[in-house]
Order: structure tokens, then C-alpha cells, then sequence
């Protein structure tokens, strides 16, 4: 799915098992009659001491031509297609999807794919968080010193753009609070 559908790569040194394709079943889909669902992209969510906190499931379609994509894709027939492809389990505000070891440089994006997609443009260790409100939220280590942030541009309501510049301000005042320097 990342490779072949979204052009992305894993980053090299990324945290073993914090994102992983596993089969799966949709309790939605079980509850209409279809299922189980085979393909899933799972990631640990991680809290600011770097332990796990939460999991975060995408739902994926394998197309007849063997594309995967999203199961809320247009592509996914009506019969299989969910609304939400994308959930929780447990409370993922204030962590992140690591999608690398970190050093003091990060980029910050809310997805998955959008986190990827600005690893491959920086070159930096980027993490995901999950949403808009995980991007808000987002508890960052101390020793991070400076921070890319990837705004979601193609919200209509501009969610990702004011998440975006709310971390910013957060982390500049922070960073004046505690004395430490962060760009």
C-alpha cells in the first residue's frame, strides 16, 4: 500500500513493529454481513516517555489488479466500503505514530502517508499524529530542538493549517518558558 499505491518507503532506523500489515476483521463489516476483512496497517501511537499508548488501524483493499488502497477508497465496491477506514484503539491525543528513531530534528504531519511524504522531502525522522487534534495536543522530549511541521492542506475547513500553526506557537512559547532553543 505505501509503495505501491503512495510512492512512500519506510525510513531507515524505524522502531520495529511501530507499523506493521497484519490481517484483520472489521467488527462494521462483520455486522453487515461481510468479513473477515483480510488486509490492515497497524501503528503504535507513543506517548512523549516513549511508551505505547495506543494502536491505530487502517483498513485496507486489495483491487482485483492488486493496487491496495484505503477501504473507503471509490475504487472499493459499495458492498465492502466503509466511511471511516481509519480508528483508535484507546486515546491517541498528546502521542505520536515514531515513524523513526529521532535525534533533536523531527517533522511533525498528522497521517501516516503525509508524515512519510515529508521524511522523503526533509530527510528527517518525521512523526505522524494521527489528526488535526493530535497535532494540537502533541507532547514532544525535551531535547527536540527543532521541528518541521506539514500542515494537511486539503481540508476545506483549514483544521490541519490552524494545527499546524498552533503547534508552532505552543512549542515557541514553550520554548521561551523553559529557556531552551527550538526553530
Amino acid at each position: 500500500y505505501l509503495q505501491d499505491t503512495r510512492g512512500l518507503s519506510l525510513q531507515a532506523g524505524m522502531a520495529p513493529g511501530d507499523l506493521r500489515a497484519c490481517k484483520a476483521f472489521n467488527i462494521e463489516l462483520k455486522e453487515r454481513g461481510i468479513g473477515p476483512y483480510p488486509l490492515c496497517m497497524v501503528a503504535a501511537v507513543r506517548s512523549v516517555d516513549g511508551s505505547i499508548v495506543a494502536a491505530h488501524r487502517t483498513y485496507l483493499y486489495e483491487l482485483p489488479d492488486g493496487r491496495i488502497v484505503k477501504l473507503n477508497d471509490a475504487l472499493v465496491p459499495e458492498s465492502h466500503r466503509v466511511i471511516e477506514a481509519k480508528k483508535s484503539l484507546a486515546a491517541t491525543l498528546g502521542g505520536a505514530i515514531r515513524l523513526g528513531i529521532y535525534s533533536d530534528e523531527i517533522g511533525i504531519a498528522e497521517g501516516i502517508e503525509s508524515a512519510l511524504g515529508l521524511a522523503a522531502g526533509t530527510g528527517l525522522v518525521c512523526w505522524s499524529t494521527v489528526s488535526s487534534a493530535g497535532m494540537s495536543a502533541l507532547s514532544m522530549p525535551k531535547n527536540i530542538k527543532r521541528v518541521v511541521i506539514g500542515p494537511d492542506i486539503g481540508d476545506k475547513k483549514r483544521a490541519g493549517i490552524k494545527a499546524a500553526h498552533g503547534l508552532r506557537n505552543r512549542l515557541l512559547s514553550e520554548a521561551r518558558r523553559s529557556g531552551r532553543a527550538i526553530s
